[in-house]
């Protein structure tokens, strides 16, 4: 009895000693990683909360609801409604009587079941719109007069609106990058688009949506309340810090090269 409580008393002593030795080490790695950010955290400095020592992202302040997962009673569901007016209509009509074989090819049909398939066209190709600004010559003074152009159109041939239209919802909704993008409009609608015309477009609709961030900035900035949250990205092979501020009706999104601690930033649509 005595030997085992020896015993036992000796490997208590030695999981102890362990247990500081790693203390210790634990403690000593903390102090390098503190001198290899300068001693820096989010609250001495513009480093993001996310970055800091310490900080665990496993713990969910969520709490849970007490509901099923799936759809809830009441939920309206969404339903496939047939069209009343279909685009194409295939007849299936019996040829021969299935009980004595006659042939039926020349009776009328007295009525028919429909059933419909909705379905994407095989080949969706571009749709080219031709402008042409006509000559005429003035009968009375021989002056040569033009048809004018929209303002839009500024080359001989470019790209329209719905094309801008897609490739800035693939990009900013569906945060497609442009690669991929260019090679969705190739092999889909026969598009040879660049990754510079996708810029461009982005650049367009980002100047068109300025107005609108300009009305959420100002509603936001006038809210009791404002959520906000931020979180590391690339821009351009650098880091970059993407912030969100919102209320249950409206958000605010940007990104900027240095972490700020300030209520917004330039607005823009952002490219990625």
């Amino acid at each position: 009895m005595n030997e085992m409580l020896t015993i036992l008393i000796r490997e208590y002593e030695d999981l102890k000693r362990e247990n500081a030795e790693l203390r210790a080490i634990v403690q000593q790695l903390k102090e390098e990683i503190s001198l290899l950010k300068g001693g820096k955290d989010s609250r001495t400095s513009s480093t993001a909360p996310s970055q800091d020592i310490g900080r665990s992202n496993k713990i969910s302040l969520r709490t849970s609801s007490g509901k099923k997962s799936g759809g809830q009673s009441g939920h309206v569901g969404s339903t496939l409604f047939m069209s009343d007016t279909p685009d194409e209509v295939i007849d299936h009509c019996p040829q021969v009587c299935d009980h004595c074989g006659e042939d039926l090819q020349g009776v009328a049909s007295t009525s028919f079941i429909p059933r419909q398939l909705v379905d994407l066209p095989s080949d969706i190709s571009p749709l080219y719109i031709e402008h042409r600004s006509h000559v005429k010559i003035c009968p009375s003074c021989k002056l040569e007069n033009r048809g004018i152009f929209p303002d839009r159109l500024q080359a001989p041939i470019q790209y329209g609106s719905q094309v801008e239209a897609m490739a800035g919802y693939l990009s900013v909704y569906q945060s497609l990058p442009y690669q991929r993008i260019c090679k969705l409009f190739k092999d889909f609608f026969k598009l040879p688009l660049s990754e510079g015309s996708i810029d461009t477009f982005l650049e367009n609709l980002s100047q068109k949506s300025n107005e609108a961030y300009k009305i959420i900035e100002e509603r936001l900035r006038e809210s009791k309340v404002v959520g906000s949250d931020e979180t590391g990205c690339r821009v351009g092979g650098k880091k970059h810090w993407f912030h969100v501020w919102q209320t249950p009706l409206l958000t605010f999104t940007c990104a900027c090269a240095q972490y700020k601690y300030r209520l917004f930033c330039q607005p823009r649509i952002q490219r990625f």
